[in-house]
């Protein structure tokens, strides 16, 4: 996998993407197009006491009835959260208030990958630098605001030591785009 720690346990991400061709399917990190630009709204997690099929029901109705927000870009950092990559940092509240909402929604019904990086530790970013290597161009993101029509689910693909785009759902607002 991209982060050599996922497994089958916990596959999924909820996650803002800013690669306007990405569909269902492509994979995420190390497709044709290298690794898709992204913001985490949901890292890793797993599903308990449901279905997939029910959480991708759910999930869409949860998020279609969310409106579509702003992500405000800021710096590049690392140093001052102490992450082993660079990223450009968010800076506006609006996917940390995504991010609340699915928690109080599907909490019960997920596992955390890292529950030690949940609720107050959550921290939105891009990431830019991967095991050394500019993964993204970070001019094309900081000091910017994207605003984000979609929510996409990935999932672990083992085969493919990836993960995919595995569902597209639409905010309020972002049906057209």
């Amino acid at each position: 996998m991209a982060d050599n720690i996922a497994t089958d346990e916990f596959p999924y991400q909820i996650v803002a993407l800013f690669e306007p061709h990405s569909a269902v399917g492509d994979r995420v990190y190390k497709g044709p197009r290298g690794w898709l630009p992204q913001v985490t709204l949901k890292r890793r997690f797993g599903l308990r006491a449901m279905t997939e099929q029910a959480f991708l029901t759910e999930a869409h109705a949860f998020i279609e009835a969310a409106s579509s927000f702003k992500i405000e870009f800021g710096e590049i950092d690392a140093a001052r959260h102490k992450l082993p990559v660079e990223v450009v940092e968010v800076v506006n509240q609006a996917p940390w208030d995504f991010y609340h909402a699915f928690i109080q929604h599907f909490g019960r019904h997920i596992n955390s990958r890292f529950p030690e990086r949940e609720g107050e530790h959550y921290y939105p970013h891009m990431t830019i630098e991967w095991h050394g290597k500019r993964v993204v161009d970070p001019n094309l993101f900081r000091n910017s605001s994207r605003t984000v029509w979609h929510t996409w689910l990935l999932k672990d693909d083992i085969a493919a030591d990836d993960a995919r785009i595995y569902a597209k759902f639409p905010l309020r607002g972002g049906k057209a785009r």
